[in-house]
């Protein structure tokens, strides 16, 4: 296969000032310059839009819209890309300078798989870089199989056009939004279309950690969404109904002992946004409240983010 020779980068945004400018020089700064860089504001009332039209960089197209949700949102990059390939971006991450380089040239020599993501690192509300890393444990790599592994990184994702609008791209059904995990839908459905995905194990994101948005009730939220996206999976794949969204998430919300074990997964991560921060005392007191609540969640998180090998 020829190797790619022009991309589309696109980055959903929402709100997100001041960090998406850190997001948009980290495309900008790429080794691979050959790109088209496509953001989708949606509704931004902090400056966002102020922001991303004063950028003179002709590579840079903002396309605003009023349409709430992220899937929308991304399917209007989609259709608006000129390009086959498509790396994914979010506004409050940092793309390493390889990044986009280094996945062209793994689907120049794997020209198998439709969908490529990349292990990642952490950095700070600051933009401090933090020692934590990951790479994603697959059970049967180098294939990622969404319904047994764990979810590869979204927003490090480069994928294949043709593959994406063939399954009809990120869904927006009556059933309501996926937002969440709307990443994770779109690897069910590739994968039930028999593409295949990988993700690398280099190190080429920094995903940032905010306390924002990891609220009691967003984190349970998420949770339940990645159980319903894999029920949904499940039927379709056993020519079943998908199961209604409102009637899973009253069944599947988690009370008393099993809440308490996602109150230690949300503690956890709101000790490494202390952490990132340097309010050191909150994020030991954090810690500790996790590993009474959830000790297994806690030691298998540090065995993954401080045991990447080179």
């Amino acid at each position: 296969m020829k190797k790619i020779e022009n991309i589309s980068v696109m980055m959903p945004t929402y709100n997100a000032m001041p960090l998406v400018k850190d997001a948009v020089e980290s495309i900008l700064s790429q080794t691979f310059k050959d790109f088209e860089f496509i953001v989708i504001n949606r509704l931004s009332t902090d400056g966002t839009d102020e922001y991303l039209d004063s950028i003179t960089d002709p590579r840079v197209r903002v396309i605003h819209t009023d349409q709430p949700g992220i899937e929308l949102a991304l399917n209007k990059a989609i259709e608006e890309s000129k390009y086959r390939w498509i790396a994914r971006m979010d506004a409050d991450d940092v793309a390493l300078p390889e990044r986009l380089e280094r996945q062209i040239e793994f689907q120049s020599q794997n020209p198998q798989y439709a969908l490529i993501s990349t292990g990642f690192g952490y950095v700070g509300k600051n933009g401090k870089p933090l020692k934590a890393t990951q790479q994603h444990m697959l059970t049967d790599p180098p294939l990622y199989r969404p319904m047994v592994d764990p979810m590869i990184l979204e927003q490090g994702m480069l994928f294949d056009k043709e593959a994406i609008m063939s399954i009809g791209g990120y869904r927006t059904d009556s059933e309501g939004s996926r937002s969440l995990a709307e990443g994770m839908d779109l690897c069910m459905r590739l994968e039930e279309a028999g593409f295949l995905m990988t993700s690398m194990p280099d190190i080429l994101m920094r995903l940032r950690i905010l306390a924002d948005g990891i609220s009691a009730p967003n984190f349970v939220t998420q949770r339940v969404t990645w159980k319903y996206v894999r029920a949904c999976a499940a039927a379709r794949r056993a020519n079943q109904p998908e199961p209604k969204r409102d009637e899973f998430f009253k069944e599947n919300w988690p009370k008393g002992c099993k809440r308490l074990r996602v109150e230690g997964a949300r503690q956890f991560r709101l000790a490494g946004a202390a952490w990132s921060m340097g309010k050191y005392f909150s994020a030991a007191a954090r810690l500790f409240l996790s590993v009474i609540l959830r000790p297994d969640h806690v030691i298998s998180k540090f065995r993954i983010y401080f045991s990447v090998k080179d």
